[in-house]
């Protein structure tokens, strides 16, 4: 009965933050609501949330102090959000990255931070610290997993940093995962260089199989009913031209099409969970796309329920991302009454 607490608590916390949340079908009032591939195409990579904002690297900027007292200089990792006029400023160790690789897809970089850890950079664009990489992953994670009665076979579509993964494996119930993502560099690095893949040897977990390929595709090709949960860690599938508005379309919006959902749907069990990264709700244009994907997952994906949930974590914009958490046949977890005992047995019929 402790999942059972944690659901409890988590509905508790659901109340407490109904606000947050859109009216237009995306409430909270219990654990189903809050709830709260990087795959790829055959043309570029696409790993971690891209959140439309590109970091000045290797421009720095200097943190300077006044005129008399200036002693030193600090580097630091600046990304903007020019829609809102947001910026974000993280002081880093040296100008230098750790690692620097250029992979057959993309630029990959590591940053040193005093407060965040390790900060992963990839194409100019901040994916996740060590500090707060939890934050997300363990949402993506643990809330599909917990909202499931008995998930044994799990899909990572995406999630190249392996901390989706590192969350899933916890899991004691789940008995296989496969894990799609295109780029293999991005895993061997990250796997070295981040506490959650060298410590627990995330591929050598005899559940996990990692392919290194489309994700898209590979969803094409699974036969129906494979999987009881999908988690798609996958970058944006569009952007806006910051002097134009106008809406670019990035080689994730495959998985953000109807087919890719209506294959999702396939591949689920009767009672499957779909949950992918859905963006901020404070940034108006992301308000709109979001809007988009969940009338997707259901009117054309097949989805009974899609519901958005928001996680809070400091260095995604602004302080802010979401995830939408889609069920094929959503089904309320049964609460154990008072008359019950943490062992399931009815008390009052024992007595009796």
């Amino acid at each position: 009965m402790k999942v059972q607490s944690l659901l409890n608590l988590l509905e508790l916390l659901a109340t407490s933050t109904r606000d947050a949340f859109i009216d237009t079908g995306i409430t909270t009032n219990s654990l189903q609501n809050i709830i709260l591939d990087n795959a790829t195409t055959n043309d570029a990579p696409l790993h971690g949330r891209h959140r439309n904002r590109r970091l000045h690297v290797p421009h720095f900027m200097t943190n300077d102090d006044d005129e008399q007292t200036q002693t030193q200089k600090t580097p630091q990792l600046v990304e903007c959000e020019s829609e809102i006029g947001w910026t974000q400023v993280i002081d880093v160790k040296s100008s230098e990255p750790l690692v620097s690789h250029q992979s057959q897809y993309q630029k990959i970089e590591l940053y040193e931070s005093k407060h965040f850890g390790k900060i992963l950079v990839l194409d100019d664009l901040l994916q996740l610290t060590e500090h707060d990489a939890d934050s997300y992953n363990e949402m993506m994670a643990h809330v599909p997993l917990m909202q499931h009665t008995n998930p044994k076979r799990v899909l990572i579509i995406g999630g190249g940093d392996g901390r989706v993964l590192h969350e899933v494996l916890k899991h004691d119930c789940v008995e296989h995962v496969d894990m799609v993502d295109l780029d293999k560099d991005v895993v061997d690095i990250c796997q070295e260089h981040f506490a959650w893949g060298h410590q627990s040897q995330l591929y050598d977990d005899p559940r996990v199989t990692l392919h290194i390929r489309d994700g898209a595709s590979y969803v094409e090709q699974q036969s129906s009913s494979t999987y009881d949960v999908i988690i798609q860690d996958s970058s944006d599938p569009w952007e806006y031209d910051e002097q134009t508005g106008e809406k670019r379309l990035l080689p994730a919006h495959v998985l953000y099409t109807s087919s890719h959902f209506q294959n999702l749907n396939r591949i689920l069990t009767p009672r499957g969970i779909f949950n992918l990264q859905a963006e901020s709700f404070h940034i108006p244009s992301r308000l709109v796309d979001i809007q988009e994907m969940r009338q997707t997952a259901l009117r054309q994906g097949g989805f009974q329920s899609a519901k958005y949930g928001s996680i809070t974590i400091a260095t995604y914009s602004p302080g802010q991302i979401g995830f939408l958490l889609c069920e094929k046949e959503p089904m309320i977890p049964e609460v154990c009454s008072n008359n019950e005992d943490e062992s399931g047995n009815d008390q009052k019929g024992e007595e009796e």
